[in-house]
């Protein structure tokens, strides 16, 4: 009913990477727990509001989830000239990318781990700070932390406020990449 051949998996940078992995799919079940809320939502005279302004976000980037998720009724309200960083928005595929059975894609981690020890080198990201945003869980987001924390000077992990987690992590958190 619901089931995705393809999914953009967000690396949170500034300018976000898309990193399209073949075959994940959601949880069939997931649709049929949201139905059945919905329904007992609607029965008790629930009306629900939608916010349609976004201020955090560049619109190139909440362009990504108002297309997937919203029908465009979404309003960026942050102006793109607040950043140097261009483009926003890079869509990256990873090859040869797939989950074991730990739930964790190694060749994603690798090369996320590896655009991040680039853009700490560079002048155009000095001093920002870094937030990884795995969509595929805690486990994904534990192990590219985990190579993350092997590779870079801790005291640097901690200048640069490097974080990994998943979206209810972040919610309320910023970060400049």
């Amino acid at each position: 009913m619901f089931g995705i051949t393809e999914r953009d998996l967000i690396l949170s940078m500034g300018l976000f990477l898309l990193i399209r992995l073949d075959s994940i799919s959601l949880d069939h079940s997931v649709p049929i727990l949201l139905d059945h809320y919905n329904d007992m939502a609607k029965s008790s005279g629930f009306k629900p509001l939608m916010l349609t302004e976004h201020f955090r976000c560049l619109p190139e980037i909440i362009g990504f989830s108002n297309d997937l998720s919203y029908n465009g009724r979404i309003k960026p309200l942050r102006d793109s000239s607040s950043t140097s960083i261009y483009p926003p928005v890079v869509e990256y595929r990873v090859a040869g990318a797939s989950r074991n059975t730990k739930k964790v894609n190694e060749v994603e981690a690798d090369h996320i781990v590896s655009l991040i020890q680039a853009f700490l080198e560079m002048n155009e990201y000095k001093g920002q700070t870094i937030g990884v945003i795995s969509m595929l869980g805690n486990e994904q987001s534990a192990a590219i932390e985990k190579k993350l924390q092997a590779v870079i000077d801790p005291i640097l992990y901690e200048e640069r406020r490097i974080q990994c987690g998943t979206p209810p992590q972040f919610q309320g958190d910023e970060r400049d990449i």
